[in-house]
């Protein structure tokens, strides 16, 4: 369950700048690294419902760390890259639009000892951060990347009029359902054979006309990225491809869906015949994203339902 979890410093007070020209202590409360078999994504916790979820998801027996949910919240962050070693916090920004950016990096190291020893465990950080302010500041965790995820010379994204992902496509309908503005944000509670859980990603910012994700669906390097034809692509650590194959179904339907972030009516639908082996249906609403996927395959079945969004400054549910 667990792999080489250890306490590398305990109620460490780490001091970051932050853009007011204060400093704000950051409690670092746990690090060690977790095994590639503990399902569990970078997060914010604001209540001790959720701070005992996260000790179990991560198999700690010892006892919870004491927080005072009232004026702290607690972050956690983890790196799902195999080649990672260490997260580091960077910098701890107050924005005036009421959000606070943490920002980490992470550490490679290709002969790290999980490497030597033929097996991945992951690095992982838990914090505590003041936050008086709770109900006013939104926290988001925001990876300092090194290099950007995109592969280079793969043709795409490679001109520098096509920095901004919206230029040149107001027209072009698809954005309207797959939105990539930096800032946009979804969470969605995830229910498959293996782990019911929620997941938040989040655009975090724009390189060379791709939209880069704090991560898909656990998925960590991913950027997205809309061509003029109204394609989607996708790049990962395996390259870039086409998002869907030339099998789907696409269309567009005025029929109402409903999840805990609203009632949506106007739909994109991409999905492919029903057979015995794979089965999927993306739901995408009008103006937010995608708000329902559903999937059967051999390796298990998922359902991923939208339970709240932050779509180009608009909240869902509004």
């Amino acid at each position: 369950m667990k792999l080489m979890s250890s306490i590398v410093c305990l109620f460490f007070l780490l001091y970051a700048s932050i853009s007011t020209g204060k400093e704000i202590d950051i409690e670092i409360i746990k690090s060690g690294t977790l095994g590639k078999d503990v399902l569990i994504d970078s997060k914010v916790v604001n209540d001790s419902e959720k701070l005992t979820e996260l000790w179990n998801q991560m198999g700690e027996k010892s006892k919870l760390p004491a927080v005072d949910f009232n004026k702290e919240s607690i972050i956690f962050i983890i790196s799902k890259n195999k080649k990672a070693e260490k997260i580091n916090v960077k910098k701890v920004e107050r924005r005036p639009d009421n959000k606070i950016n943490i920002f980490y990096s992470v550490f490679e190291n290709e002969k790290s000892l999980s490497k030597r020893l033929g097996f991945i465990n992951y690095p992982y950080l838990l914090a505590k951060l003041p936050n008086p302010d709770k109900p006013k500041f939104e926290i988001s965790l925001r990876e300092n990347y090194k290099i950007s995820p995109i592969p280079a010379n793969n043709g795409l994204g490679e001109e520098l009029k096509y920095t901004n992902i919206l230029a040149g496509y107001q027209n072009l309908e698809i954005l309207n359902y797959i939105p990539l503005d930096m800032g946009n944000k979804w969470t969605y509670k995830i229910e498959s054979d293996k782990r019911n859980t929620e997941m938040t990603q989040e655009v975090q910012s724009i390189s060379n006309g791709w939209s880069i994700l704090n991560s898909y669906f656990g998925k960590q390097n991913i950027a997205m990225r809309i061509e003029r034809s109204g394609e989607l692509f996708i790049s990962s650590a395996d390259g870039v491809r086409s998002f869907y194959t030339d099998s789907v179904q696409k269309t567009f339907v005025s029929e109402e869906i409903e999840t805990p972030a609203g009632k949506f009516s106007e739909l994109m639908i991409v999905t492919i015949p029903r057979n015995d082996n794979f089965w999927f249906r993306d739901v995408y609403a009008k103006g937010v994203g995608l708000v329902l996927h559903e999937h059967i395959s051999p390796k298990g079945n998922a359902k991923y339902t939208l339970l709240k969004a932050k779509v180009r400054g608009k909240d869902y549910p509004g």
